[in-house]
C-alpha cells in the first residue's frame, strides 16, 4: 500500500509541474513554458507506469515460479477460485488470475503462451501426442492465420482503391475469421449444456451402455462463468480430461465438473449410437 500511495504522489507532482508551468506561461505568454510543463507531466506518467509495471511484473514472476514447483491440487485449485472472488483490487484480482490460469507457468512469457493455449502442460502433451492429433490445432492455427492474411490483403486492396474486390475480399477474410471463433464457443456452450442436461433414454431402442475406466493424462478448464470486470466473480466452472484407457486407443477426452490429478483413475459410461457418447461417472 505504501509502495502504491508513493506512485501516486509522484504522478500528482506531475500534474502539479503541468499545472503550474502552464498558469505561469499563460500569465506571461511563455510558450515555451506550457510545452515543458506538458513534457514534464507526460515523462512523469511514462515513469511512473513503467515502474509500477516492472514492480508488479517481478512480483508476479515470483508468485508464478512458487506455484509452478508443485502440481495443483484440488485443493489448491479451489483456493486459487476463493483468492480471485475475494480480491478487492483490480491488482490483486490480475495476480489471482494469472496465478489461476497460468497452467504451471514460470514467468509472465510463459503466461502469455499459455493465454495462446501454449500452456507447460500443453505443450508436453502435443509433443507426445500421434500425428494425427497434432494435425487438428495445427490446421485450426493455419486456418484462422489465411483468414487474418486474407482480411489484411482485403484492406490494402481497399486502400489501393481496388474495389470492391478489396471489400470483398476483406469480409470473406474477417468474416470466416469471426465465424470460425464464434463456431468454437457454441461448441463449448453445446458441450456445457449437455453436461448439465440429464441423458435422454429412448423409448424403443436402449442403445448400449458399457462403463469403462482409465487414467487421467491431462486436466483442463473447459468453461466458466464470469461477472464482472475490474474484479471478476468465477462460478461454475468445469473441466475438460484426456482419460488414457488402453494403448491401442486415442486419449479420450471428457467434461467433468471438479479438477482431477495426473494419473488418477476415472470411471466413465459408453454409449454407442449414431456418434459415440460418453459422459464421466463422478
Amino acid at each position: 500500500m505504501k509502495g502504491k500511495a508513493l506512485y501516486l504522489i509522484i504522478g500528482a507532482l506531475g500534474m502539479v509541474a503541468l499545472i503550474v508551468c502552464f498558469v505561469i506561461g499563460a500569465l506571461y505568454r511563455m510558450d515555451w513554458l506550457i510545452f515543458l510543463g506538458f513534457g514534464i507531466c507526460v515523462a512523469d506518467f511514462l515513469a511512473v507506469g513503467i515502474a509500477y509495471g516492472v514492480k508488479f511484473i517481478r512480483e508476479l514472476n515470483a508468485d508464478l515460479k512458487k506455484n509452478a514447483q508443485q502440481e495443483r491440487t484440488p485443493e489448491e485449485e479451489a483456493e486459487l477460485l476463493e483468492k480471485i472472488n475475494s480480491a478487492k483490487t483490480r491488482e490483486e484480482s490480475l495476480k489471482a488470475r494469472a496465478e489461476y490460469y497460468g497452467e504451471g507457468a514460470e514467468n509472465a512469457g510463459d503466461l502469455i503462451s499459455s493465454a495462446f493455449g501454449f500452456s507447460k502442460e500443453g505443450k508436453e502433451a502435443f509433443k507426445k501426442a500421434p500425428a494425427s492429433e497434432k494435425a487438428k490445432p495445427v490446421l485450426i492455427f493455419v486456418w484462422l492465420g489465411l483468414m487474418l492474411l486474407t482480411f489484411m490483403a482485403g484492406i490494402l486492396l481497399s486502400s489501393a482503391r481496388i474495389q470492391p474486390t478489396g471489400f470483398i475480399i476483406m469480409g470473406v477474410g474477417g468474416g470466416l475469421f469471426f465465424l470460425t471463433i464464434i463456431g468454437f464457443l457454441i461448441y463449448s456452450l453445446v458441450e456445457r449444456r449437455n453436461y448439465y442436461s440429464a441423458p435422454k433414454s429412448s423409448k424403443y431402442r436402449k442403445p448400449k451402455k458399457v462403463v469403462r475406466r482409465g487414467v487421467v493424462k491431462r486436466c483442463e478448464v473447459h468453461s466458466q462463468h464470469v461477472i464482472g470486470r475490474r474484479t471478476p466473480k468465477i462460478s461454475g466452472t468445469l473441466y475438460q480430461i484426456w482419460v488414457w484407457t488402453s494403448a491401442t486407443e486415442p486419449l479420450v477426452r471428457l467434461v467433468c465438473s471438479r479438477k482431477y490429478m495426473k494419473n488418477e483413475r476415472v470411471s466413465f459410461t459408453e454409449t454407442r449410437g449414431i456418434r459415440v457418447k460418453r459422459r464421466i461417472i463422478e
